[in-house]
């Protein structure tokens, strides 16, 4: 028989919730470093901005699951303080345009890279795709 103590439970739960919330925060602490010390001309992430999905799986909005998004170029909608709202906008060019632009994504700073294929035209030149 074990004894157990009122409130203890309770207390571990709220514990355990804020050091994944400290992990999470570090995490995306060090995602925005990595960004700014790959991509110094990027200036974001900020509202409006382009950007690119780095998490190979992440949250649609638009179809209520995790679903595959790696390397989507997105534009950032939206920032409650957590999560970033982003809506996926691929080029012309792309066969799957039409499948996915216009889907609205739930993004952690960890989930997002800046875009790395207009970054590296304009370092390099045009064709450094």
């Amino acid at each position: 028989m074990t004894a157990t103590l009122p409130g203890i439970s309770e207390h571990l739960a709220v514990e355990k919730a804020a050091a994944q919330d400290r992990w999470r925060d570090k995490l995306d602490e060090d995602n925005l470093r990595s960004m700014r010390t790959c991509w110094p001309e990027w200036d974001g992430p900020k509202l409006g901005m382009t950007a690119q999905v780095k998490s190979p799986v992440v949250f649609s909005i638009t179809e209520g699951e995790m679903r595959y998004h790696a390397g989507a170029p997105v534009v950032l909608e939206a920032h409650d303080g957590l999560y970033w709202t982003a809506r996926v906008e691929y080029g012309d060019h792309c066969p799957i345009t039409p499948i996915y632009n216009g889907h609205r994504l739930r993004l952690r700073m960890m989930d997002i890279w800046p875009p790395v294929y207009e970054l590296r035209e304009n370092r390099f030149g045009e064709g450094a795709r």
